[in-house]
């Protein structure tokens, strides 16, 4: 058995700040991880730290100038056990994705459709929690009816 993480977040910042106050959810932003020193977690957020956009595939860690800013922020670690399998198709897609992150773009239209519970799906555009919910789903780590467009980091 391997293991996988995933690291719920929530900021101080406006955007956290936001999102929290419309869905009344303890944690804002979600981001996945195959590293047994959960150093490198991956998602859909901010490219620099000073600005909210633009947005996309990035790599994040709890030791970068963002998180350095914002000592307050609620973090929480879940681990999932998998097989060996599941690792490794997960490790080949961040490593891919990492490799193309330009080509990533953040899902805005599809988060701000979200809260009118429509689904939209732009190719190479996703916001975290969409993208972390489609990893687990199609590495059958996860079982939920939802379509990745309307998953919520707390549900995950």
């Amino acid at each position: 058995m391997k293991k996988i993480y995933l690291l719920f977040v929530c900021t101080p910042s406006i955007v956290s700040r936001a999102i929290k106050r419309y869905t009344n959810d303890s944690y804002t932003h979600v981001a996945i991880s195959v590293d047994p020193d959960m150093k490198e977690f991956y998602s859909f957020a901010r490219r620099y730290s000073y600005s909210p956009l633009p947005a996309g595939f990035v790599m994040e860690s709890l030791d970068n100038n963002f998180y350095r800013r914002n000592p307050k922020s609620q973090c929480k670690i879940l681990s999932i056990d998998v097989t060996e399998e599941q690792y490794a198709a997960v490790k080949r897609k961040l490593k891919f994705m990492y490799e193309n992150r330009y080509e990533y773009k953040y899902n805005l239209v599809g988060l701000l459709l979200y809260s009118q519970n429509i689904n939209f799906q732009r190719k190479n555009h996703r916001f975290c929690s969409e993208f972390v919910s489609e990893v687990l789903k199609e590495n059958n780590i996860l079982n939920s009816p939802k379509n990745p467009q309307q998953m919520r980091p707390i549900e995950l």
